[in-house]
């Protein structure tokens, strides 16, 4: 059932928005911002979660600091995720939107960050922004 929910993740995102990384059954979906964002505006990005269980699932997010080439950092503190908490449905999905204030003095650059769901190992995804 692993395997099927992680094929499912992965799957919402080759529409484009994402690409698949890594070995298989290792993999994490990376998204992209459809645009650069410049310092001191916010990124925003779609990331929805399936539920491929015959019960409910009770899905949190959070995320790491957004880290560049460079060093340079955006924090999670930075990071929203609406909502913040959701009860997907058995066999339902949930759309979540992360956003990223990204601080006025942040160096031009690719950042990325790790996306995650509390409780359940198997919401992973990198998310990266260009800021210009």
């Amino acid at each position: 059932q692993a395997h099927e929910f992680i094929e499912s993740l992965l799957a919402t995102f080759s529409g484009g928005r994402g690409e698949k990384r890594g070995a298989a059954g290792d993999q994490v979906p990376l998204l992209r911002c459809s645009a650069p964002v410049q310092a001191g505006h916010a990124a925003r990005v779609e990331f929805s979660v399936a539920n491929k269980e015959d019960t409910p699932s009770e899905v949190t997010l959070y995320c790491t600091d957004f880290i560049s080439d460079s060093g340079h950092e955006i924090p999670a503190l930075r990071v929203t995720v609406l909502p913040r908490r959701a009860t997907i449905p058995a066999k339902g999905d949930e759309a979540f939107e992360i956003g990223v204030a990204v601080p006025q003095q942040t160096p031009p650059g690719s950042y990325s960050g790790l996306i995650q769901a509390m409780g359940n190992r198997y919401v992973k995804a990198v998310l990266m922004i260009e800021v210009t």
